[in-house]
């Protein structure tokens, strides 16, 4: 994991926005990655971004600062990507989607 964290640190250190690294806890003892911007315009929605499969918050490095610049943003690792807990999902496929939806959920 710490050279998962200092890889993601040499990509994001490009981005120009004030970043926060922080991990979200949910059920089961699990933990997603997060990272957000500093806004100067606190009243405006934020956004929240999420990578596809294969991808961790670092897919979002070309993006992050122009839309900080009106807005909050906010990118986490998926459950088993990036610096996120791995998942136990069941081997059941219907209850394995309801879990994995249910992860993005509580963050």
């Amino acid at each position: 994991m710490e050279q998962l964290a200092a890889a993601e640190g040499r990509v994001l250190q490009y981005v120009k926005s004030r970043l926060k690294g922080f991990y979200v806890s949910i059920s089961n003892n699990k933990r997603m990655w997060t990272i957000k911007t500093e806004t100067h315009k606190p009243a405006t929605i934020p956004i929240v971004m999420v990578h596809g499969f294969a991808a961790a918050v670092g897919f979002w490095l070309l993006n992050i600062d122009a839309i900080a610049e009106h807005r909050a943003v906010y990118a986490f690792d998926l459950l088993g990507f990036g610096r996120s807990s791995p998942p136990k999902f069941s081997e059941d496929a219907s209850i394995a989607e309801e879990e994995f939806v249910n992860s993005i959920e509580e963050w």
